[in-house]
């Protein structure tokens, strides 16, 4: 380990330069200092020394790969251990600083263990083929045509891209043999931060690895019941990473919360809606309202940008309903004193958190047609939805 921390300090040090978010100066006018010709000829340097370290590192580490997948044996049968998979990586997006990117990736996938790497170069010079026959954009089918060429099981997709002025690290790890993505998660580099620990983290989210190098818990889907002994209504509940879920809408009648319309069947299909402080104590014991950091935990573990489309229901709205939330367009009740209008039935979902905010508390909403999961403050007299978390 030490060995890999002194080849990712100096990849560190290389992606600021090579990948322009090095801190620089600014001119009398703001501008920001341009780079000479001495300059460039160093960032070409650093570049080459960088790519030369990790190829090394890479080539040692493969080695060891190489000598003990021969005689390592299964310690409870005493067959030969089973081969790792092959996996490529390959890099789309900005051309700046791809070739370090794309060994950092390299370097992290190879240092887990679980992966044969193949060489670095292998994939391009299939990918320049298909990029050739076709128009330049590369879907998942596109990438596992790649890596069933390449001899892969999986092929690692990392994104670099900048979007008003801020950059953007996106990954996916696409299966070969099912053509479909197991992961995929966008995340951007904040102000300060390296590109390094980016890419870290969504490997580390990729496969489930906590910051510490121990395992941690992998994002578990899986789906059972609750029954309700306050009125005997039954709920599906999903656990998704350590939480475990309700996968339905709260419809548990207290004062100051209202079915949407007034009618009572939009209760039995789409849960209660309550003002915050009903909400706040409607969940049954053994069950909380969920805070804004346990929701952003949920947005994490579904996909980030993509987290509402993974999330909503399949039946009744546009969602993939990937991991069994079924996330429901509610709608939503506006107050006005004692009164209150019902808005966006059937296009809108809004939940509440438990965290409190000025003047009201933190929500997330879902909209009909839009992929991401928003958040925002509502005035404590708003009736939104309700999903409660075990605790």
């Amino acid at each position: 380990m030490r060995g890999l921390r002194s080849i990712l300090g100096l990849v560190v040090v290389g992606l600021a330069i090579v990948l322009g978010i090095a801190a620089t100066g600014c001119g009398k006018h703001g501008q920001k200092a341009g780079v000479g010709q001495d300059q460039t000829q160093t960032v070409d340097m650093e570049k080459e020394r960088i790519i030369g370290m990790v190829n090394e590192q890479n080539a040692n580490v493969a080695g060891e790969q190489a000598h003990t997948r021969g005689d390592e044996n299964n310690p409870q049968t005493g067959e030969p251990a089973a081969e790792k998979p092959k996996a490529a990586v390959y890099i789309v997006g900005d051309p700046e600083g791809r070739e370090v990117l794309r060994m950092l990736v390299n370097n992290f996938l190879i240092r887990t263990g679980k992966y044969q790497m193949i060489a670095v170069d292998a994939i391009d010079v299939i990918a320049q083929e298909h990029i050739r026959q076709m128009s330049g954009s590369v879907s998942d089918e596109d990438i596992a045509a790649l890596g069933q060429d390449a001899g892969a099981a999986y092929v690692c997709v990392v994104e670099k891209s900048t979007y008003g002025g801020e950059i953007y690290i996106g990954m996916r790890m696409v299966v070969v043999e099912t053509k479909v993505a197991e992961f995929s998660n966008v995340m951007k580099v904040i102000k300060g931060e390296e590109i390094f620990d980016v890419v870290q983290e969504q490997i580390n989210l990729m496969l489930g690895i906590s910051g510490g190098g121990e395992r941690a818990p992998a994002a578990q889907f899986s789906r059972a019941s609750f029954i309700d002994s306050r009125d005997g209504k039954a709920y599906r509940t999903v656990k998704i990473g350590s939480l475990t879920w309700m996968a339905e809408n709260l419809n548990f009648e207290i004062d100051s919360s209202w079915c949407y319309d007034n009618d009572g069947s939009n209760c039995e299909k789409y849960g209660r809606l309550y003002d915050w402080e009903a909400a706040m104590k409607a969940c049954p014991r053994g069950w909380r309202l969920p805070d804004r950091t346990e929701w952003y935990d949920l947005e994490r573990h579904s996909g980030s940008q993509k987290a509402a489309e993974r999330l909503k229901t399949n039946i009744g709205w546009d969602g993939a309903d990937q991991f069994g939330w079924s996330a429901l367009p509610g709608g939503y009740r506006y107050c006005m004193g004692e009164h209150g209008d019902f808005h966006y039935g059937t296009t809108v979902g809004k939940w509440w958190t438990a965290t409190e905010a000025y003047e009201g508390a933190h929500s997330r909403f879902m909209y009909s047609m839009r992929d991401d999961l928003g958040s925002g403050v509502r005035s404590a007299d708003y009736g939104l939805s309700v999903r409660c978390v075990r605790d």
